[in-house]
């Protein structure tokens, strides 16, 4: 498998996102607006490895990205978009019932089985955030939107 590679626009794109957190022009953004910035750029990069990106260059960078590591952080992180076949193979899979909808008990247990054991609280946020009806499940075109959407998170 090769390096990954960017388009042009893709790249011009993130450099207006790296520009945005570079507040002073010098070229760097700090370790906390780091992460945002790449998830400006689209990837849905998870809690934890914002922590430890923010961790990483804390550490061994003064605290700073410049752009060179910018782009190196996106080509570690960035993922493909997946295709309506496996977005439906996944919701099938999720969907034990097969009622054509996310149950809150499925989406429970399916998130305790990826590892993600959630808090109730930080469940119920999800659910707010995913449930776009509020209908207290999550529907195939809510599940899609959660996948390819982008970013999830409120906090950049």
């Amino acid at each position: 498998m090769g390096e990954r590679t960017f388009t042009e626009k893709q790249l011009q794109e993130f450099k207006i996102a790296f520009g945005m957190y570079d507040e002073d022009g010098d070229g760097k953004i700090d370790s906390d607006a780091t992460a945002r910035a790449i998830r400006a750029c689209g990837v849905p990069l998870a809690s934890s490895a914002a922590e430890d990106i923010v961790a990483d260059l804390d550490i061994y960078s003064d605290s700073e990205c410049n752009w060179d590591s910018f782009l190196e952080l996106l080509k570690q992180h960035w993922q493909e978009m997946p295709t309506k076949t496996q977005l439906l193979e996944a919701f099938k899979k999720i969907d034990a019932d097969g009622s054509g909808a996310l149950s809150r008990d499925e989406l429970k247990r399916y998130l305790s089985n990826i590892g993600d054991k959630l808090t109730e609280d930080e469940f119920e946020q999800f659910m707010s955030d995913v449930d776009k009806d509020g209908d207290g499940q999550v529907s195939y075109s809510e599940f899609v939107s959660l996948m390819v959407g982008g970013v999830t998170y409120k906090d950049f």
